[in-house]
């Protein structure tokens, strides 16, 4: 293996590397903010479920709670699929041989 393709396969690995890690930190934040968003559910399931409380309350806080959760999923997955472009052009950069 030439210094070239052994320089162009270390650049690949590198590359996936840090892309992978920043992958999963953003599927993690994501998750985490999803927790969050859940625990907000049970509260407002839990103000509710008590006497005298207002249902028409309760739709429009889980509607906006709801709202919050998609466009994070619709960002992650725009995110995911820029990671994936990368990850393309990458192994497409990784192929190519020098010109002599």
């Amino acid at each position: 293996m030439s210094t070239f393709q052994l320089s162009s396969l270390f650049f690949f690995v590198r590359c996936l590397v840090e892309n992978t890690a920043l992958a999963m930190l953003l599927v993690f934040t994501t998750l985490l903010k999803h927790v969050h968003y859940l625990s907000q559910e049970m509260n407002l399931l839990a103000e509710v479920d008590q006497p005298g409380s207002l249902i028409d309350n309760y739709v429009t806080q889980l509607s906006f709670l709801l709202s919050r959760k998609a466009a994070g999923l619709v960002s992650l997955q725009a995110r995911l699929a820029r990671f994936q472009h990368r990850l393309k052009e990458q192994e497409i950069l990784s192929r190519k041989k020098p010109s002599r």
